[in-house]
């Protein structure tokens, strides 16, 4: 890229109010006449100027990284028909921002702002009609983030070292509100279930089931909630140096409340589903160990030796130890991807069926470089 062009890109991420401009060193002027080998100097950025071992970041990573982890897989939640599932999550640096890979010695009450959303589908393949993709979580947040760096630590570390205050309206971005709209949906449901070759060999009463099962993946759920986020991350000591080890805790504390809605969209007894709920009694405290051992390697390859295993626990914020669900991973790289296995049990399968105790499987490929 040319100095326009950098000079340029720069204006251009200024204009659009993601980050903040990037440092430009001071040119010294020469004397009229005097002549230099070198009568510019390029722009150097703040992560340029501050990166480790001379590392320079991508343009888009300066911009954008992941807020949860990107993923795509497969899971089989108990009562459902198992579908492709898949997760993106992306986070933006409000302007005066930075990640915790680009900051230096600063204050520690110095907060930085992100804008980030989560958004989380399922595309049930051959298990229904048509094979539908249907929309499970949307999650925009704004948030104040303290990053708890150390300068000998490394990049990924230091941006695993965080305490968050989060504002943030969670739903599944559906519409049915009423039983009036349920049983009317359902009936239309139905109907076109009875037609076509979906219906051959089923019951009357099995295209029943199917139809209420489906019709209340219509049913709209939505949370506005204040948060605080903690993150801790540590690279451990290794007897062999070919290999590194690290391990993260984390921790989230989830307040559900009205804010940008009128109401609290949660389960509501014209459901008639036993063990109705409200969310606070389920979920809103949340713990995490991770463990990741992987191998250093002094340039890329597609072989990339890697395993890591994870245990979380979930319970409600209004009624702790409650009710409580448990999530395991476990699983290594193949080629350059994460492969995880997992097991949950316990509730929040989704937010339609969250307060029913239930069990999912499934294998997750996790999206990393960015």
């Amino acid at each position: 890229m040319t100095k326009f062009g950098q000079i340029s890109w720069s204006a251009l991420l200024i204009s659009s109010g993601l980050v903040a401009g990037p440092y430009l060193p001071p040119v010294s002027e020469s004397p009229a006449g005097a002549s230099s080998p070198t009568s510019e100097v390029a722009p150097v950025s703040r992560e340029d100027a501050g990166a480790p071992n001379g590392e320079v970041k991508s343009g888009a990573r300066r911009v954008v990284r992941e807020y949860e982890r990107t993923m795509f897989g497969y899971t089989k939640d108990q009562g459902d028909q198992p579908f492709f599932d898949f997760t993106a999550s992306l986070m933006f640096p409000l302007p005066l921002s930075y990640y915790g890979d680009e900051i230096g010695e600063e204050p520690w009450w110095r907060p930085h702002g992100f804008a980030a959303a989560t958004v989380r589908g399922g595309q049930y393949i051959n298990g229904r009609k048509s094979s539908p993709v249907v929309g499970k979580r949307f999650n925009p947040l704004v948030s104040a983030r303290w990053w708890l760096t150390a300068d000998s630590a490394s990049d990924r570390v230091k941006n695993d070292r965080f305490i968050e205050l989060v504002l943030a309206h969670e739903s599944n971005g559906q519409w049915i509100e009423d039983p009036v709209t349920f049983a009317n949906a359902e009936a239309v449901r139905l109907e076109n279930l009875r037609q076509g070759q979906f219906a051959d060999g089923k019951t009357d009463a099995e295209l029943r089931a199917i139809a209420r099962t489906e019709t209340r993946d219509d049913i709209s759920r939505g949370w506005d909630y204040v948060g605080v986020n903690f993150r801790w991350a540590a690279d451990l000591e290794a007897a062999d140096l070919g290999w590194k080890n690290r391990l993260t805790f984390e921790s989230k504390f989830q307040h559900y409340m009205v804010l940008l809605q009128d109401r609290l969209e949660e389960y509501d007894q014209w459901e008639n589903v036993p063990g109705g709920k409200p969310r606070n009694r389920v979920d809103g405290l949340y713990f995490k160990v991770n463990y990741k051992r992987e191998q250093k390697l002094e340039h890329k390859s597609v072989f990339h030796w890697a395993t890591e295993a994870s245990v979380s626990w979930r319970t409600g914020i209004g009624a702790p130890l409650a009710y409580n669900t448990w999530e395991f991973e476990l699983g290594g790289r193949v080629f350059t991807l994460p492969v995880l296995l997992w097991y949950r049990t316990g509730y929040n399968s989704d937010f339609i069926d969250y307060f029913i105790r239930d069990e999912s499987m499934g294998l997750k490929v996790i999206v990393e470089g960015f």
